[in-house]
């Protein structure tokens, strides 16, 4: 195995893994949701709508509720201009 398929495996292991997820729409937001049990991620969405709702803890996709979002750490990272969201 690859030197950097091995690091790649224990830093998933270990919980020090980090992956980036750029939109938080039908696709985004459960792979977050997904992922935000195990590994630290980086979730970004330039749509305010969406950043503004999920800091309110509020889904706007049907298949997940606003109790998911609430109990997940799913939330955007960042706005738009890649600034640092409220409370985050």
């Amino acid at each position: 195995m690859p030197d950097e398929l091995s690091s790649l495996f224990g830093k998933i292991a270990g919980g020090t893994a980090r992956i980036g997820i750029l939109g938080m729409g039908y696709v985004g937001l459960p792979l977050a949701m997904t992922f935000s049990k195990k590994i630290h991620r980086h979730r970004y969405d330039p749509e305010m709508t969406k950043v503004a709702s999920l800091l309110k803890g509020k889904s706007y996709i049907d298949d997940i509720n606003d109790s998911e979002i609430r109990m997940s750490s799913a939330r955007p990272d960042t706005d738009k201009r890649g600034r640092r969201s409220q409370g985050m």
